[in-house]
């Protein structure tokens, strides 16, 4: 059994939060104009408001591209990294519902490092929270560890059916 201390959750800020954000972030992506990344109000007469009618900015259209392109190498590399580093884990990392969420989270944290003018700790808040809500609430780390243990299946639904309670019947 995983030893769960008051600090566990917290270690999710550290790896993957803020080591994955300063390589897949802060160190790909240029710092973005806070206000080019979020809709200009206008005032139109009538007492709405109207987006403002501008082209994006080039700078504004690179820094998506270069978004879209460290969004999904990211992604992919999930099950790549689990391949070299610990081939006994790719059962858990090429799972569709681990790439799904891998999809969302990531995505999210690349939004919030943009929206945010380029703050690395909103986008490994936002990459932490779920992380630890995953690996130590919903079982991703004891999946990860039965994916691991010699003749134990880590997709068995009716053993790892995503909750804490061993007294399920």
């Amino acid at each position: 059994p995983v030893t769960q201390g008051w600090w566990r959750p917290w270690s999710a800020l550290i790896v993957p939060g803020l080591v994955e954000e300063v390589i897949w972030r802060a160190a790909w992506l240029p710092i973005p104009p806070v206000m080019a990344t979020v809709p200009v109000l206008l005032a139109n007469g009538t007492g709405t408001t109207t987006a403002a009618a501008t082209a994006p900015s080039p700078q504004l259209v690179t820094l998506y591209q270069t978004a879209l392109v460290v969004w999904v190498i990211h992604v992919v590399s999930h099950p790549m990294v689990a391949t070299l580093a610990d081939p006994r884990r790719r059962a858990v990392l090429d799972d569709w519902r681990f790439g799904g969420l891998a999809v969302i989270v990531l995505g999210g944290t690349t939004l919030s490092y943009i929206v945010s003018g380029g703050c690395l700790m909103a986008a490994v808040v936002t990459h932490a929270v779920p992380v630890a809500l995953w690996r130590d609430v919903w079982g991703g780390e004891r999946r990860l560890r039965a994916a691991t243990a010699p003749g134990e299946e880590c997709h068995n639904d009716k053993n790892n059916d995503n909750s804490n309670n061993d007294n399920n019947q």
